[in-house]
């Protein structure tokens, strides 16, 4: 599985597969929320796609 890492002081959250790699990033003001389902939902998109190619 990915790994999902959230800057909460700063307003960004990143997606990096086993190797490292960016799969999606969001950045924005902290006064703008974050929709964990849609964090979740990038998270499984990106285990697909590394499975599934």
């Amino acid at each position: 599985m990915g790994y999902m890492y959230v800057v909460q002081k700063e307003g960004g959250t990143f997606i990096y597969d086993p190797d490292s790699k960016r799969c999606a990033y969001e950045m924005h003001n902290n006064s703008i929320g974050r929709n964990m389902e849609e964090l979740l939902r990038k998270l499984r998109a990106a285990v697909f796609v590394r499975e599934n190619g």
